[in-house]
């Protein structure tokens, strides 16, 4: 250890560089002690993936949702489940009504795997009268000679068809919603969910507060970042990283569009991978990327067609690679 480096922080960075870096990030919160030297010390990760409002390492998960309370009244039941799983995965606006910019904006040091191919347009006018239509008839119905269960399931569509309606009324009327909405971060491990910060949506929404999480656990860091694999990045995926991130990958694992994820992942990654996993989706072009080419082992897993294998094979016979090839039905090593 580089005494020069670390010795201003004695025995913290010791304790903080053997602990399991989900747990270091949990100390570093509460101790502002811990929290400088955990800054200052090397991060080893066994396992690091990404979702579009999470991320997990090794087994502990960091996600983010957006939680409704109620002021007046009772809190819809629906409203209720979806608080007690972490909150729902977008914005709303100030009258309740998804706002999807969490798939589509991009913060400085962001990177985007895959755009999405489709927007969110609705038309309103549409879902007005379906769900206008729908509460007529369930309302007129419980009018209707029923037993106990059809009309406990009628008053529940009625609730159901009444709250989604609720947010286009208030839409038309500019009234604001009597929900109130916040950002809250939750903690899952193995065993239970920390509920740990809840941010004003006003001051940050989502594509915000993921990036302020992301800038918490891995900015301005003065000690390197190991990661022994990285996996699960999702078409359609934004990764909220901050700037200037620079990551020591082991293995790198991809499954679709290779050499465009490649070039948008290189500038965090410090080259060369030694190991790079390609499935499902993998194409001959995508072994001639620099990345692919210099990795040491190549794992590949899924239906790619023999041909394209015995090319692939072909053309890396000189080189002093390591190759898996696992297509469902057997494997092969090279």
């Amino acid at each position: 250890m580089d005494s020069g480096k670390f010795g201003e922080y004695g025995l913290d960075v010791c304790v903080v560089t053997m602990e399991e870096y989900g747990v270091r990030i949990l100390l570093a919160v509460h101790s502002p002690s811990i929290r400088t030297a955990e800054n200052v010390a090397p991060i080893r990760i066994k396992d690091l993936s990404f979702q579009q409002r999470s991320l997990k390492i090794n087994k502990i998960e960091y996600k983010l949702g957006v939680l409704r309370t109620c002021a007046t009244g009772e809190l819809w039941e629906l409203y209720k489940e979806d608080n007690r799983s972490g909150g729902i995965g977008y914005d709303l606006n100030q009258y309740g009504l998804p706002d999807w910019s969490i798939e589509t904006t991009l913060l400085p040091g962001d990177i985007q795997i895959e755009p999405r191919s489709e927007g969110r347009d609705v038309d309103r006018a549409h879902l007005i009268f379906m769900y206008e239509n729908g509460l007529r008839h369930n309302l007129e119905a419980l009018g209707t000679e029923m037993d106990e269960h059809q009309k406990k399931n009628v008053i529940k569509n009625i609730n159901f068809l009444q709250e989604s309606i609720l947010p286009y009324r208030l839409a038309e009327d500019n009234a604001l919603s009597p929900y109130k909405m916040f950002i809250q971060l939750t903690v899952h491990d193995t065993v239970t969910a920390r509920k740990i910060e809840r941010v004003d949506p006003s001051s940050k929404k989502l594509p915000e507060a993921l990036k302020y999480l992301m800038t918490k656990i891995f900015g301005g860091r003065q000690g390197e970042i190991y990661v022994k694999r990285i996996h699960s990045l999702k078409k359609e995926l934004i990764l909220r990283v901050p700037e200037n991130l620079k990551l020591i990958v082991t293995e790198l694992s991809l499954e679709f569009n290779v050499t465009s994820n490649l070039n948008a992942l290189e500038p965090i990654l410090t080259l060369p991978i030694p190991c790079i996993e390609l499935s499902q989706e993998v194409n001959l072009h995508d072994f001639q990327h620099p990345t692919v080419r210099n990795a040491k082992v190549l794992k590949i897993v899924g239906a790619v067609r023999e041909s394209t294998m015995v090319q692939v094979l072909g053309g890396l016979e000189a080189s002093e690679k390591e190759i898996h090839w696992h297509n469902g039905s057997g494997s092969a090593n090279s």
